[in-house]
């Protein structure tokens, strides 16, 4: 799912991670399992509230920060994952010691 015009992403986002939609989504999903998908007609009828622009603009503006901070966390946590992954086996074996990681 993707935000239109007139709405912003981070609201999309809560919207599909929201028990009532998600349990909506999971009753209207057709295929195979492990190929499940919602059919866009079915989410398309999905009734909700729609604020207005200006509800959603102040929505948008408290969430973006948050949203930018996850998303720099995720980062800094893929970049300490690789390192770690680098470092261990090297600690593990004795081909590096901890001394030696010092500044």
């Amino acid at each position: 799912m993707r935000a239109k015009e007139l709405c912003c992403p981070e609201y999309v986002y809560c919207l599909s991670r929201s028990e009532y939609f998600r349990d909506y989504a999971i009753k209207n999903m057709t295929g195979s399992s492990g190929r499940q998908r919602v059919p866009n007609d079915q989410v398309e009828d999905y009734e909700l509230e729609i604020p207005d622009q200006k509800v959603i603009q102040e929505f948008h503006t408290l969430c973006k920060s948050l949203f930018l901070k996850i998303q720099s966390n995720q980062q800094q946590i893929q970049t300490l994952t690789k390192t770690r992954d680098t470092l261990l086996p090297k600690l593990m074996s004795g081909k590096l010691r901890v001394g030696d990681l010092q500044p």
